[in-house]
């Protein structure tokens, strides 16, 4: 079982209980009047079946209230865990986006600190991305190992975006979007570009400093913002 499931099933356990000793309550205090009304008070014997129609009519009334507001609360509660728990994940998938950039910007910001020579990406199926950079004579400079996640949150948020509510599910469109096209710039223009022996070093310097300048100030800005306006949401 999911442990982030635990509040939610601890308050749909206490809304039960509520349930269990409103009806409880109910079934006491309707008997208890029924008794009165037929046989302790002094209501006159052609009145009795009256008064009791007229106290079963209130009554039924206010328990259909008393339940439906009961329920309100309850899928009120219910909608807000699930909403908690697709909050945490895109804050995760943020926070993990946020890091690639990073990553790659901190690995350019140093490059430059040296006269470069060339620039490299090593990796393989079962190593992570790594950009190189060579000074003079082929010799190591820089090796940095770019965070890259597997996107398996962002597919759990975008399966459950139906069960969630307006603002999230709409913050998880905007961030599918988002990571789609960062996925594809940091794929295709980063690495893909700098593996090339046959780009000029001129170049790829130019992709580089126009994903550090430009591009990557854009994405981080559009992350920034989806994750202010989760943050309020109740």
């Amino acid at each position: 079982m999911d442990v982030s499931m635990i509040p939610a099933l601890v308050k749909e356990w206490e809304m039960n209980i509520k349930l269990l000793t409103f009806v409880v309550t109910a079934l006491a205090v309707f008997f208890l009047v029924t008794y009165a009304i037929f046989f302790y008070w002094n209501i006159d014997d052609n009145n009795k079946w009256s008064t009791f129609f007229s106290f079963t009519s209130t009554f039924g009334i206010l328990a259909t209230i008393f339940v439906y507001y009961m329920q309100k609360e309850s899928d009120d509660k219910k909608q807000k865990a699930r909403d908690d728990i697709i909050k945490r994940n895109i804050k995760s998938i943020i926070k993990e986006k946020k890091d690639t950039i990073n990553d790659i910007n901190e690995f350019i910001n140093s490059s430059f600190q040296e006269e470069i020579i060339s620039f490299k990406v090593e990796y393989s199926v079962k190593l992570p991305i790594a950009l190189i950079s060579l000074i003079e004579n082929n010799e190591l400079f820089q090796y940095k190992i770019i965070r890259i996640s597997n996107n398996e949150l962002l597919k759990e948020a975008i399966s459950n975006r139906y069960k969630v509510s307006d603002e999230i599910a709409q913050s998880v469109e905007e961030l599918k979007k988002i990571i789609y096209h960062l996925d594809r710039h940091v794929s295709m223009a980063i690495i893909d570009k700098l593996s090339r022996e046959e780009i000029h070093n001129r170049n790829k310097i130019k992709i580089l400093i126009d994903f550090r300048d430009r591009i990557s100030l854009d994405y981080l800005s559009k992350l920034d913002e989806i994750m202010k306006r989760i943050t309020p949401l109740h």
